[in-house]
């Protein structure tokens, strides 16, 4: 079950919402994420700070384990299929777990020397604002809101500390508490408030063109998964021999390599010619002919 504002605010921007099932397949999860065109991270409870390597205080919430992991995994094959994500409260902060960075288990007991403000809209309905952020001029956030400042709601207790590697922050509350993360190169942010309580109100466009950007971002990724399933992609020159080791297999997953067969597959890469690298040392009769030997 999901609540109906997330469902309302993504067939008003004019896609088609799908509530993706919890699988234990590998299999199975791998194709799942390969046929949707975005993803949509929402809300709900906290995360296991076992993730980031932190031993769980009193204060933080009810965990769900299953959740945790299932969220991890799907993260994990979007980020492989280059899907745009949009990651809301919750959302944004298993993002920021999922790619290396941690989050406060609890912002009032962990953050007790600063003033914060009260991040919990209290008795207030959802679909009101409660605070001003600032969003940093040069980011995705910026040039898909038009807004330098935006009112926002809020209602959380967990929150992004330090900002996942390949993240950068995008917004800042007043308190200093870091409110959107994007990735610089991907169709990645993640917003703390909840948008989707607010996207209905003409009055806030601005969080409805969160959903929009989604979207868009969606089409284009449909648009080229198309181009690469209509004809066949060529890469013409890969140097990945260099980094061949002993033992090394093609056909797995390697770190060390940016193209292995698996690689190719999530790329939507059909052909590639691959650079066979011969070590020359001067350009000799003697060299040359050592170096033909070895080839």
């Amino acid at each position: 079950r999901i609540a109906d504002a997330y469902v309302n605010a993504i067939v008003q921007a004019g896609a088609l919402p799908l509530l993706l099932p919890i699988v234990n397949d590998e299999p199975t999860l791998a194709a799942m994420v390969r046929h949707i065109d975005g993803l949509l991270l929402t809300g709900g409870g906290d995360i296991d700070p076992n993730y980031f390597g932190e031993t769980i205080i009193p204060e933080c919430g009810a965990i769900d384990a299953t959740r945790d992991a299932y969220d991890m995994r799907l993260i994990t094959y979007a980020r492989r299929y280059q899907t745009p994500i949009l990651g809301i409260c919750r959302g944004m902060q298993i993002l920021n777990v999922q790619m290396g960075g941690t989050l406060y288990q609890d912002i009032y007991v962990q953050n007790s020397d600063k003033q914060l403000l009260p991040h919990d809209q209290g008795t207030r309905p959802r679909n009101e604002t409660s605070h001003q952020i600032t969003i940093e001029p040069q980011s995705k956030l910026f040039r898909t809101t038009k807004c330098n400042t935006l009112m926002v709601n809020t209602f959380h207790h967990q929150a992004v500390k330090d900002i996942a590697p390949e993240l950068r922050a995008a917004a800042y509350a007043p308190d200093g508490l870091c409110e959107a993360i994007e990735s610089p190169h991907y169709p990645i942010i993640g917003v703390q408030w909840h948008p989707e309580c607010l996207a209905a109100d003409i009055q806030h466009a601005a969080h409805r063109q969160l959903f929009e950007w989604l979207v868009r971002e969606a089409e284009v990724f449909r648009h080229a998964k198309h181009l690469h399933r209509s004809c066949t992609t060529l890469d013409s020159h890969c140097d990945t021999p260099m980094v061949y080791t002993d033992g090394m297999n093609f056909g797995q997953r390697n770190d060390s390599a940016q193209v292995d067969f698996v690689k190719m597959d999530e790329g939507l890469i059909d052909t590639i010619f691959m650079a066979a690298y011969i070590p020359q040392k001067e350009l000799t009769e003697h060299d040359t002919a050592a170096a033909t030997t070895l080839a």
